[in-house]
């Protein structure tokens, strides 16, 4: 992990903890609907409608609004402000099978911050699987690819 990517990581647990929390209770609502699995885990193998019901859940919770902001932030303190405002749909905010994620094209490269919420699981053959485990949250990855 190079340090821009880890003090983006560190700021946005510290500083955003409140939407990464949001955003997990959000993959909780999402995934209630979803068949349970004998250890508890939910999943779907539609992944088809995974983003877009994501996305009906993050826009009645007000996630895709505070990601604009988180990526705001984070190209800020990295000294990278972003030459335009950005918007909360894509390229900004992108909803994922997997998760939302926010991007920007900075001056030293591409900046990617993504929040896993569920796993794709490709254990069987026929069927691929989008899992929420139980108790598991929201995890950020970030991704600095420089120009």
């Amino acid at each position: 992990m190079s340090s821009i990517e880890a003090r983006v990581k560190r700021r946005c647990e510290t500083e955003h903890a409140e939407t990464i929390e949001r955003i997990g209770h959000c993959a909780d609502a999402t995934a209630s609907m979803w068949p349970e699995s004998v250890d508890g885990d939910r999943y779907t193998t539609d992944r088809n409608s995974v983003s877009s019901q994501l996305t009906t859940v993050f826009d009645r919770a007000g996630v895709r609004t505070a990601l604009v902001s988180v990526l705001t932030d984070l190209c800020t303190h990295i000294g990278e402000p972003l030459p335009a405002q950005p918007v909360s749909a894509p390229p900004y905010v992108v909803i994922s099978t997997t998760g939302p994620m926010v991007r920007a094209t900075l001056p030293s490269g591409r900046l990617v911050v993504q929040f896993m919420i569920f796993e794709i699981d490709r254990s069987t053959a026929d069927q691929l699987r989008i899992v929420r485990k139980v108790n598991s949250g929201c995890s950020v990855s970030v991704t600095h690819i420089l120009n």
